[in-house]
């Protein structure tokens, strides 16, 4: 029963605003998709989704959208709101979180703009029981900041990272008990 409340956010605020005030210590799957990125949606409710992060077990980032406005609105120079939103991550902290997928890819069987991730994702703290992680059409610019301890499996799909060997050891030093590891380019 508690599964079906853990998806954020949900389609009635009425009900998430009830649910998180009485369930508290719940850990919650966050899902983050373009209408947050944009201005559409107010920025007291990304404030909200946000504020969630904390409370995270999954986190969920991804820029394909049923509305192709805002697949455009993602690609476009004139809406660099999927970078300044990202960028929102290195002041954000989420100490529970075991799932990260970021999704990046906005438009199938077609050349996409990489998105650059943070340098100090999280502020720059080690996330303990992150296990899982899942990213495609990103650019890790310094791999070495990140240090996943927990980390057993890490898929990089069509990324670009390690600019040199130093920063490829770095990032495996961080990683210590990774056992599962694909990096297609």
């Amino acid at each position: 029963r508690q599964a079906m409340w853990r998806q954020l956010p949900r389609s009635r605020e009425v009900l998430t605003d009830l649910y998180l005030s009485r369930c508290t210590s719940i850990l919650l799957d966050v899902e983050i998709r373009p209408e947050h990125f944009h201005s559409s949606m107010q920025r007291g409710c990304v404030q909200a989704l946000f504020d969630l992060l904390p409370r995270a077990r999954t986190l969920l980032i991804a820029c394909k959208s049923t509305s192709s406005n805002a697949s455009a609105q993602i690609s476009s120079r004139t809406h660099p709101s999927i970078r300044s939103f990202l960028s929102t991550l290195e002041i954000l902290s989420a100490p529970r979180l075991v799932s990260l997928r970021m999704d990046l890819q906005w438009k199938i069987n077609q050349a996409n703009i990489f998105v650059e991730l943070p340098r100090a994702m999280f502020q720059g703290q080690p996330l303990q029981q992150l296990t899982d992680v899942k990213c495609n059409y990103v650019i890790l610019r310094s791999p070495r900041s990140i240090i996943w301890p927990s980390l057993r499996r890490a898929d990089f799909i069509d990324s670009q990272a390690w600019d040199d060997m130093k920063s490829f050891v770095a990032f495996f030093n961080g990683c210590p008990l990774l056992q599962d590891f694909q990096y297609i380019r």
